[in-house]
């Protein structure tokens, strides 16, 4: 049964332009076979504009691929604005973070993959299993 997965924008960044073990953990996680991806609308609005408005094709393409091949796509709705607005108050979680766990527990996620740090106020959520991969480079 696959993993369903929703990928954090710092996760995907990784992947494209670090280095060394997160690199390799961010390529990992993009390349296990057992997850199924989600789009998430706000995760695509972090990475895909500055790549095409300074006209780097393959990072928008490698953006746009990973969106456009997802087999789940979470739309924005207000049940996902209200549980963020709700996220947001109850952990002081930022609006963005608060956008994106919000999405994956009412897109029905198994997990969120994040290089947040585990200190961030987002890993107080319990709704939905969110996984860290931050290493001190990262």
């Amino acid at each position: 049964m696959s993993i369903r997965t929703v990928i954090d924008s710092c996760v995907l960044r990784v992947a494209l332009e670090g280095e060394g073990e997160a690199n390799r953990k961010a390529i990992e996680t993009l390349n296990d076979t057992n997850r199924k991806f989600m789009a998430v609308d706000f995760v695509a609005l972090e990475v895909i504009p500055k790549p095409i408005f300074n006209k780097i094709q393959d990072q928008a393409l490698f953006y746009k691929l990973f969106f456009d091949e997802a087999p789940i796509h979470v739309e924005v709705t207000s049940d996902v604005t209200n549980l963020a607005l709700q996220l947001a108050s109850e952990h002081n979680i930022g609006p963005m973070d608060s956008l994106i766990v919000s999405s994956a527990i009412i897109g029905g996620a198994d997990e969120l993959i994040t290089m947040e740090k585990p200190t961030k106020p987002m890993y107080k959520v319990k709704e939905v299993k969110i996984i860290s991969l931050y290493t001190q480079k990262s």
